[in-house]
């Protein structure tokens, strides 16, 4: 979102035009709102299903100039801060590579969390509080740091010296719910 600069991932199967489009349906359901104006690179995932979905919604549709990178500039900033990010956390955590798309998906969580320093109008407040400003803000954890999982609630428990959950790692947070991953 250009306005509050809040990032959200979908991993999409290929970057087919129809999953361009489910994909803008489920950002849709996920911040409860449409917006009135979609801008793109031009690129052929963004074409067809989308455009077509995007004309009969009477949602506005601009795109960028070709080969005009700095057009998007927020964009790509953003698109390489979850890349290193990511990076950051799968090094650290020592996971293996089938975890990456966690990690990226945390890393989006910690920078939605963080103030946007070169925006001036929101510059005292983080993406995730313009975007959803009656919702409180996850917190925020070490992503592939030991995490101890409560399975029994303390009044079912039978007896005090065993283990009343279990042992695991945390690998990120949920779109739908307060529930993390472990």
């Amino acid at each position: 979102d250009h306005y509050s600069r809040y990032t959200w991932l979908d991993f999409m199967p290929s970057k087919s035009s129809r999953c361009t489009q489910q994909s803008f349906l489920r950002y849709c359901a996920h911040t409860q709102c449409t917006p009135s104006h979609v801008h793109t690179d031009g690129g052929k995932e963004f074409l067809g299903n989308l455009s077509a979905h995007l004309r009969d919604n009477t949602i506005y549709q601009t795109f960028t100039c070709p080969y005009r990178s700095f057009q998007n500039s927020i964009v790509e900033r953003r698109v390489r801060s979850l890349k290193e990010g990511a990076r950051a956390c799968m090094l650290e955590s020592g996971l293996p590579e089938q975890f990456y798309g966690r990690a990226m998906h945390t890393a989006s969580v910690a920078l939605n969390a963080h103030p946007t320093i070169d925006d001036p109008v929101h510059a005292n407040t983080t993406p995730f509080a313009v975007m959803f400003p009656n919702r409180t803000q996850p917190k925020l954890r070490v992503f592939g740091s030991l995490a101890y999982v409560l399975n029994t609630p303390k009044q079912s428990r039978k007896d005090n010296l065993k283990l009343p959950g279990s042992i695991g790692w945390f690998i990120g947070y949920s779109d739908h719910s307060w529930a993390t991953s472990f």
